[in-house]
């Protein structure tokens, strides 16, 4: 009879009247345990990984090191005893452990295992391995390079310059495996959200050559200061400094430029603060006539003239000249009377020169029916006064003389 056929007699013979067969079975087991209950024979048993509990690993933190990793962290225990007390037996009731010591360094710590076994008539007969390995690291701080890497693009107008880290290095903490592993510290800007140079404080993480993230180390500082720079391109006005007086009888009017408007390229932030630019000082003292000279500018550091023509000006002084008006007594506006009293000028004042000097084109402008002369007799009573008489209606830059006080009456 082939094996087929032994199984398919098999099947049929429990397929066939199923019941008075599994009452058998459950017969034989009962009968089985109480003859085991009866003679109480001695057996074996033999439980399956049972963890190996690690005692002293304070004593490692203590001396800067740390466990790495453990070989052999469960075992097989197999015990002996009488049926009964087998039977009962848990693995709670069995303990495994591996002391340190005191005596460990970096590298790998070989220790032997303790097994004990709580439970009356019960003992140890085999261990699936007396020994336990423990890798052991150090604890180490070594410096790591700072990496600040963009996202984003710049701002219209902007051109990014450089990320500079304030610190090239910060001390990182770890296992010494782990830390052999740290390729930079890395940070990320995302300069689009700047529109001129700035500091910021950038969060750092450790990641490894492949730029994967390093969690088991500490870092010393897990912010660094993060100089941001850009560069930008301005249009502003240039305007020419002058120094000194020109020569007596002689203004200095104004200087041409022949580039009113210059480009300027530099960091943002410092381009930000200026509106305009000034050539380097131009002498005028003692000048008398127009002139023209090159300029160079006097801009800050670290900007740039991007206008490549060449900047000059032209100086123009203009000598003064005099204009002479002629006024009567009757002209004259008393400003300030009071109610009652009569005002009234004395007889020589019948003429009233005056003369107003400026420079030629203003002087042509000048209309004698907007200037007014006046004299003030705020809070003055009764009597003879000689006051001085003023100008008005001139224009600004124009200086005035007048031939002569007057002397007024007062009744």
């Amino acid at each position: 009879m082939n094996y087929k056929n032994i199984k398919n007699s098999f099947l049929k013979a429990i397929v066939s009247r199923p019941i008075p067969k599994i009452i058998c079975l459950i017969i034989a087991i009962i009968v089985w345990f109480a003859v085991m209950e009866n003679k109480n024979p001695e057996v074996n048993r033999t439980f399956k990984d049972i963890p190996v509990e690690t005692i002293g690993l304070e004593r490692l933190e203590n001396n800067n090191l740390i466990l790495n990793d453990i070989k052999n962290d469960t075992i097989d225990v197999t015990v002996s005893g009488k049926w009964k007390s087998i039977t009962r037996l848990t693995e709670s009731d069995i303990d495994i452990t591996a002391d340190i010591g005191y005596d460990h360094s970096k590298g790998d710590l070989v220790r032997r295992i303790n097994a004990e076994v709580n439970y009356p008539s019960v003992s140890i007969v085999g261990l699936s391995s007396n020994t336990i390995t423990l890798s052991i690291d150090s604890i180490e701080t070594e410096e790591k390079f700072v990496k600040i890497e963009t996202q984003g693009s710049e701002q219209e107008g902007l051109n990014l310059v450089g990320i500079t880290p304030k610190e090239e290095k910060i001390p990182v903490t770890g296992p010494s495996e782990i830390l052999n592993s740290v390729a930079a510290l890395e940070g990320v800007v995302n300069i689009s959200e700047f529109d001129t140079s700035s500091v910021e404080q950038v969060k750092l993480v450790a990641k490894n050559i492949e730029g994967k993230v390093i969690e088991d180390v500490k870092l010393e500082k897990p912010f660094v200061d993060v100089e941001i720079n850009f560069s930008a391109v301005k249009t502003v006005p240039l305007l020419v400094k002058v120094t000194g007086d020109v020569s007596k009888n002689n203004r200095y009017i104004e200087s041409q430029v022949n580039i009113p408007k210059v480009k300027i390229e530099g960091d943002s932030k410092v381009l930000s603060g200026i509106k305009e630019v000034y050539s380097k000082p131009v002498s005028i003292l003692a000048k008398s006539t127009s002139f023209e000279t090159n300029l160079e500018l006097d801009i800050p550091e670290g900007v740039k003239l991007i206008t490549k023509d060449a900047l000059n000006a032209k100086i123009i002084i203009s000598p003064l000249e005099t204009k002479f008006f002629k006024f009567k007594s009757e002209d004259v506006l008393i400003e300030n009377k009071i109610e009652g009293l009569t005002y009234t000028f004395t007889p020589e004042l019948t003429e009233i020169k005056l003369s107003v000097t400026d420079v030629r084109a203003v002087l042509a402008d000048i209309d004698e029916g907007n200037i007014t002369l006046k004299v003030d007799v705020n809070s003055l009573t009764s009597g003879e006064y000689k006051l001085p008489i003023k100008a008005s209606g001139l224009p600004e830059s124009s200086t005035y003389s007048i031939s002569t006080d007057s002397r007024l009456i007062i009744e």
